[in-house]
């Protein structure tokens, strides 16, 4: 394994060497990785503190390119600090599998520039593939645990033994006992004696002077991704022409705007609405930057297909005559083009051709004419370029997401529905799907599928796999290994759409490409601003952003880094200068679900499609089943099992009986896989599909699990129901969230809740409003949830009960909001834990086994 780490000389010289560092426009993609490098690698682990003093807050304008990168860096290296600390603290672990510290040999240590190689010989062959790319590791002449504190005679318990932990995934301990529902999940349950274990002893003696030695380094293979490639984009970026862009800058220069063909633009005004039709045509103007605000259910992703057929097709409208003749040398026009041509050198073909010798396309040259002119042909591009090769090539787009997932969707649609030419038609693009952990119904147009199979075509002649399992010994032979990468060339340069994560779009294999004519990017506001630089990259002409600030930012663990607006994305920065193109037709939720986001969220602005009558189903007879019922279970009370996260069981009894009762009132109803139950907690998601593991064809998940997806029917448990006066209702009370719940039902919401807990915020005050104003807000008052749902079946009854909840007192929110104050407290309670945490000194701090059991696994703390 190869494992960089930065050696003492440089630390020290650290301050000296950043002070001597080149111009930003001589600073090299290698210096600035080197630099990355000094600063990361700088840090101690068993030390980690940060450093506020260096943070600015993002602002709307930047003075400069120094100004912008010294705004962002420091924010992107605090995010890399809260990472691996956040790592340290959960012990290191990954997909719930908690790993060891790995007992290993140094096999060399070799120079390379201003750092060590060391590559490590590990005690079993399978442990290095525990460690990832960018992981961060520390090597120690001694046992982590006595790096932070310990004592090789120390005894610790099977509880405090890292390795004994819990299967998740069914509940069941190491010990093969199992947790109860509602319990905390992450407690071990056994009846087993508990044992003492020792810590293992160092071969070297401790001394004092050894006990803290330690080296911090990171786990390299070929490719660098994560913060690194954020880091790297943002100097690069700052040496292109964008940056004017992104500043904001007075001087900007404009960008070249596109003209649709005619065909192709009656096309679209037939299939898009006005919004969606108004979003393609801004996307040609002039502007460097575009941005499409997708609100929930208005087609952001059928907008986002008819972009790639606009973009791909649509033509630059030169600015003078001159440049459009020489235009004309390095591109063949198309067919409408010739026919406007032909119709001012000849208008009277106009209206079709009167005689047949007037149709041009029946010309046919002899072959000596043909020859001529090809040789013709050849020596100008001789002449002109060097080279006879044909230098013009077709558009090229770069098609981006922050996920698998949402790259995964468009290019699902993409494979299925096709694009559109400059005639309306419709035909397949060359499209490639790039980098790892695509799903497997886009594997077709995956780059490696692609390259295997022209290496077995190329070696065998034989038909192209349905499979990439029978591709694989094609893939290992020696003979198509060779001319891998050259494929691979080959595949990448005929494509007209690369589909790829803003992560992987700082690729080498993309880098090494002849740029991007344009790059759009999906989920634009779910992307912290340095991971959108990463594609900017690519030499692109145009950007457009498509994405919704009103829903889930990025998540950014660092809460003093969203302090500073760190969280904030490229899209919602842009948006305070430039007003985004928003489309306001929506086909998903029935218009009662609709009405409360368009007004609280989207200015009122949206407006429902003609398919919308059609949410009215026939469940709806029933109005206890919606559309939109917000059920007050004013009894309900949370709790924290474990101290841990928030769960409500009144609520997940509620949920169950509702489910219960539509199963019963319409049997021969189909609601498989048309039902979704979601909640803020992660506890709460636990204990449902707890409550639910007899029923299947529920999607049972968090609300940020959620956002992308739609149901039928969405039961909606909000949980916060705290027993202390002035208690906030914590990130429940995030908007943007609420946002996302909101709006994922097509038919029927259902919300479960204590109204009176969740009218301390305005936000959620103004919904529960929004439900007694409209006669929704029907109270829950027994306990005896088994005896009072199914009864819940008739009008007669819902008139009672929603009179009752007219009658509800909904107090109006006053003074400052809670949940700041309880989050400030929050914020200073974890920095007074972390700073008790770090005391490795103090063998009696209270926290200090904690400590310990974090420190056995910092072989692998995560900062990518």
């Amino acid at each position: 394994m190869s494992f960089f780490v930065m050696s003492d000389k440089d630390k020290n010289n650290d301050k000296d060497e950043e002070l001597s560092v080149d111009p930003l426009d001589k600073m090299s993609n290698d210096q600035i990785i080197a630099q990355f490098y000094r600063k990361i690698l700088a840090w101690d682990v068993s030390n980690l503190r940060a450093n506020e003093k260096l943070l600015k807050p993002v602002k709307v304008e930047f003075l400069d390119r120094h100004d912008y990168i010294d705004t962002f860096e420091p924010l992107l290296l605090e995010e890399c600090r809260a990472q691996l600390e956040r790592s340290i603290e959960e012990g290191g672990e990954k997909n719930d599998v908690e790993n060891e510290p790995v007992f290993s040999r140094v096999r060399y240590i070799s120079e390379n520039s201003d750092f060590l190689d060391v590559g490590l010989v590990m005690t079993k062959e399978n442990e290095m593939y525990q460690f990832h790319e960018n992981d961060l590791m520390m090597i120690s002449l001694h046992h982590p645990m006595i790096l932070f504190g310990g004592d090789e005679n120390e005894e610790i318990t099977d509880d405090e033994d890292p390795s004994n932990v819990v299967d998740r995934a069914n509940g069941a301990s190491s010990t093969g006992a199992s947790a109860a529902a509602g319990e905390d999940p992450d407690k071990v349950y056994t009846t087993e004696k508990k044992k003492k274990k020792v810590i293992p002893p160092s071969k070297i003696e401790v001394t004092d002077a050894n006990r803290y030695l330690h080296l911090v380094g990171t786990v390299e293979q070929f490719e660098m991704g994560g913060i690194k490639r954020e880091y790297l984009a943002l100097y690069t970026t700052a040496k292109t022409s964008f940056m004017k862009t992104l500043l904001l800058a007075d001087d900007e220069e404009p960008g070249v705007p596109m003209k649709i063909p005619p065909a192709l633009k009656e096309k679209f005004e037939s299939s898009y609405n006005p919004s969606q039709f108004g979003a393609l045509t801004s996307a040609l103007s002039g502007s460097n930057i575009t941005l499409i605000q997708g609100p929930p259910g208005t087609g952001k992703t059928h907008v986002i297909v008819g972009l790639l057929s606009v973009l791909l097709h649509s033509t630059e409208v030169p600015k003078h005559v001159i440049e459009e003749k020489e235009s004309l040398v390095h591109r063949e026009l198309y067919e409408f083009e010739k026919l406007e041509s032909w119709e001012i050198s000849q208008p009277w073909l106009k209206n079709g051709f009167k005689n047949i010798r007037d149709d041009y396309t029946l010309i046919d040259y002899s072959f000596e004419e043909k020859e001529e002119r090809r040789k013709r042909d050849l020596w100008r591009k001789l002449r002109e370029t060097g080279t006879t090769k044909n230098i013009a090539r077709k558009k090229r787009i770069l098609l981006c997401a922050p996920s698998n997932g949402a790259v995964d969707e468009i290019v699902t649609r993409l494979i299925r529905d096709g694009l559109l030419n400059h005639e309306g038609k419709s035909y397949r693009p060359n499209l490639v799907r790039v980098g790892p952990g695509s799903h497997q119904d886009v594997e077709p147009v995956t780059l490696e599928y692609m390259v295997r199979c022209r290496q077995q075509l190329m070696n065998s002649n034989s038909a192209i796999p349905s499979s990439s399992a029978s591709t694989a010994v094609a893939t290992t032979s020696p003979k198509s290994s060779l001319d891998t990468n050259s494929i691979r060339t080959l595949v990448l340069e005929d494509a007209e759409i690369i589909a790829t994560t803003l992560s992987f779009s700082g690729s080498s294999i993309l880098m090494k490409m002849n740029g991007f004519d344009i790059v759009i990017i999906d989920e634009a506001a779910q992307a912290v601003e340095t991971s959108t630089l990463v594609p900017m990259q690519h030499k692109c002409k145009k950007i457009v952003l498509v994405g919704d600030p009103k829903q889930l930012p990025a998540t950014i663990i660092s809460p003093i880094a969203i302090k500073q607006k760190y969280d904030q994305s490229l899209f919602q920065r842009l948006q305070e200068k430039r007003t985004p193109h928003m489309l306001t037709t929506q086909y998903r939720m029935h218009s009662s679900i609709r009405a409360f986001p368009s007004k609280h969220f989207y200015n009122d602005l949206l407006e429902d499609g003609p398919n919308i009558p059609s949410r009215a189903t026939n469940y709806h007879a029933n109005p206890f089943f919606g559309p939109l019922i917000f059920y007050d279970l004013s009894f309900s009370v949370e709790t924290k099992p474990g101290g841990g996260s928030v769960f409500n069981e009144d609520e997940c009894r509620m949920a169950l009986q509702l489910y219960q009762l539509l199963l019963k009132t319409y049997p021969d109803e189909l609601f498989s896989g048309r039902i979704g139950i979601i909640s803020p907690y992660r506890q709460q998601v636990l204990s449902l599909r707890e409550y639910f593991k007899n029923y299947s064809g529920i999607s049972i998940d968090t609300v940020d699990g959620f956002q992308g997806r739609e149901r039928e029917i969405i039961i909606f448990s909000c949980v916060r129901a705290p027993a202390e006066k002035g208690a906030g209702i914590g990130f429940l009370a995030d908007v943007r969230r609420m946002n996302v719940a909101l709006t994922r039902p097509r038919s029927s919401l259902l919300i479960i809740g204590n109204s009176k807990s969740l009218c301390i915020n305005p936000d959620w005050y103004e919904l529960i409003k929004h439900a007694q104003d409209n006669n929704n807000l029907i109270p829950i008052t027994n306990p005896s949830l088994e005896t009072i749902v199914p009864t819940l079946n008739n009008t007669e009854l819902f008139d009672e009960l929603s009179a009752k909840g007219q009658a509800v007192k909904l107090v109006a929110p006053s003074g400052p909001n809670p949940d700041d104050k309880n989050l400030k407290k929050d914020n200073k309670r974890k920095k007074t834990q972390r700073k008790q945490n770090n005391n490795n000194n103090n063998k009696n701090n209270k926290n200090n086994k904690k400590t310990k059991n974090s420190a056995n696994n910092i072989y692998t703390a995560v900062t990518s």
